[in-house]
């Protein structure tokens, strides 16, 4: 018995990437002849040079192929998911679970009930994340009160008392902003805009540019989406504990105290101590940061 099978098409979201391999030993041949013949009797070889000739059978082909011979897809690409430390550390646990239970010959015991447990929590974790709800109108209330009053206008004549005073209309309605923003991917041009101030850095000569620093004032309304979407970056950082100086908490006396401590121990030993650092200067920043060591001799 002789059973014929429309080909059909899955769709791929937008933003996938991929490759399809076609299966031609599943060919309605009959469908593939008359697609074909039905094109080709539509054009004029006289009327057309050689090579448009050749292009519109390569395209009758293709199209005819499409039509009659079913494919399917081989490789299949997505966009690049950015996972949390948590999902990252689940994860791992997750692939431990599962190299333990299958090393043990894959019984039903407790190794399985164990590999299905953290599958399970890896799993909730991601539809959490997922699933995470857009800014609410308490977000924007949080992070219209993290602005600094008492500073300069922007370059639209807005400070920030204009929205520590505003109404909860106006909240509500950049609620709705800044969720379009999210879901669009789109930063609106008005955000990358300011005013830069050049100020003379401390006893340095005017008539040289690199002796001036840049103030720059840029608008409120950036900064008020800054502080409604920073606390969702902040969790997918992976910052190291000995970075000072630039992490909230970590003043650049405790490095100091590190390295304090570090001369006390190899003292004990009569060591020596090399401290490597960075150059910090405008000179070093301009040019690329330099790498300095210093030999101490304790």
């Amino acid at each position: 018995m002789n059973v014929k099978s429309k080909p059909t098409y899955k769709a791929i979201k937008s933003g996938y990437i991929s490759k399809f391999k076609i299966q031609w030993k599943d060919i309605d041949s009959k469908l593939y002849h008359n697609h074909i013949s039905n094109e080709l009797s539509q054009h004029n070889i006289e009327s057309h040079s050689i090579e448009e000739s050749i292009n519109f059978l390569c395209n009758c082909l293709k199209k005819a192929a499409t039509v009659a011979v079913p494919s399917k897809i081989i490789k299949l690409k997505g966009p690049q998911f950015k996972a949390s430390p948590t999902t990252l550390m689940l994860l791992k646990i997750s692939k431990e679970k599962y190299q333990l239970w299958k090393s043990n010959g894959k019984k039903n015991d407790h190794l399985k009930t164990d590999k299905i447990l953290a599958q399970r929590n890896l799993r909730k974790q991601l539809r959490k994340e997922h699933n995470e709800p857009q800014f609410s109108f308490q977000n924007i209330c949080d992070a219209i009160q993290q602005l600094h009053s008492g500073k300069a206008t922007d370059e639209l004549g807005l400070a920030a008392e204009h929205l520590k005073n505003s109404p909860t209309t106006v909240t509500h309605f950049l609620t709705n902003c800044f969720n379009n923003i999210f879901n669009n991917h789109h930063i609106p041009d008005i955000f990358k805009s300011g005013i830069v101030t050049p100020v003379l850095k401390k006893g340095k000569n005017p008539m040289l540019m690199d002796n001036y620093r840049g103030i720059a004032v840029t608008p409120v309304i950036s900064k008020l989406f800054e502080c409604t979407i920073l606390p969702r970056l902040t969790v997918n950082f992976n910052q190291s504990p000995l970075q000072f100086g630039f992490t909230k908490g970590l003043l650049m006396l405790m490095a100091s105290l590190i390295i304090t401590e570090a001369r006390a121990e190899v003292k004990q030993v009569t060591m020596e101590l090399f401290i490597s650092y960075y150059c910090g200067q405008s000179e070093g920043l301009r040019r690329g940061r330099s790498h300095h060591t210093t030999r101490c001799v304790i």
